[in-house]
């Protein structure tokens, strides 16, 4: 449940990938979108940002052992626990931070 989103060549070239698969599937869903190479580094950096909240991997090891739950269900539970436990400043960040990541990606629709 961790991100790829790290700080390595090896990471950034995965995150890289990952961002063009995302953004490729995004126009088969029919959304018309143009980007290049620093629309995909921005899209990035700015996951890799919210990514790192304080309560980021909290609980992982924990949920990863839950065995009453699939995968979906697993990824909201950290969702909730993430923010149950985020104290109101994190939060606040991290909502800054989903709106310039809307933003972007909004910046990517063709006109």
């Amino acid at each position: 449940m961790g991100s790829a989103s790290g700080g390595t060549t090896r990471n950034r070239k995965l995150a890289t990938e990952r961002e063009v698969a995302i953004l490729d599937s995004l126009k088969k869903l029919g959304f018309k979108l143009e980007y290049g190479e620093k629309q995909i580094a921005q899209l990035i950096d700015v996951k890799a940002k919210i990514d790192k909240s304080c309560t980021a991997g909290k609980f992982e090891d924990a949920i990863a052992n839950v065995e009453d739950l699939d995968l979906l269900s697993k990824l909201t539970l950290q969702e909730y626990a993430d923010l149950l436990s985020m104290p109101d400043e994190e939060y606040v960040k991290q909502e800054e931070m989903k709106g310039k990541l809307r933003d972007l990606l909004m910046s990517l629709i063709k006109k």
